[in-house]
């Protein structure tokens, strides 16, 4: 029982030592003398310029060209399928039929959104992609789209 009383005295007194620091630490030594602050050669004294001063402005256009050019959101790895070119006239026609060139992106790189009616989904596509079971956007110009699927090429236009 002395044993626990002793600790709990001593744990009393760091407690009270370690507020005392704190107290001591945040109101700071205003009065004291610069002089007795030892800094290092090569480093510049920081305590005459304000916190916030305003900072040089570095030139972010090759970070900002590297995220425009990379396709952020694209998968790491992705899985080629491949397609059998066994498909029928009647479901390359129908599958065709189904897809509707809704509109065009100019900006390079260029891209069509294509518009499946019978899913309701819409792709947006650059040229060499595939979609929707391999369809493959080979080419985009100002008003239509060359799309490749099953051997054929076939034509979209807005």
């Amino acid at each position: 029982m002395a044993k626990l009383k002793l600790l709990k005295n001593l744990l009393f007194l760091i407690l009270i030592a370690s507020c005392a620091y704190i107290a001591i630490s945040i109101t700071g030594r205003k009065n004291a003398p610069e002089e007795n602050f030892y800094t290092p050669s090569g480093f510049e004294k920081t305590a005459d310029k304000p916190f916030f001063a305003k900072q040089d402005k570095k030139d972010y256009g090759a970070f900002l060209q590297t995220i425009q050019t990379k396709p952020i959101f694209a998968p790491l790895y992705v899985e080629e399928k491949q397609v059998l070119a066994t498909k029928s006239r009647e479901e390359l026609s129908n599958t065709i039929n189904s897809l509707r060139l809704v509109g065009i992106i100019s900006k390079e790189p260029r891209r069509a959104i294509i518009e499946d009616k019978n899913s309701g989904r819409s792709f947006h596509v650059k040229e060499g992609e595939s979609f929707l079971d391999g369809i493959t956007a080979v080419e985009i110009s100002q008003s239509s789209v060359v799309l490749t699927y099953g051997g054929e090429q076939f034509e979209l236009y807005l």
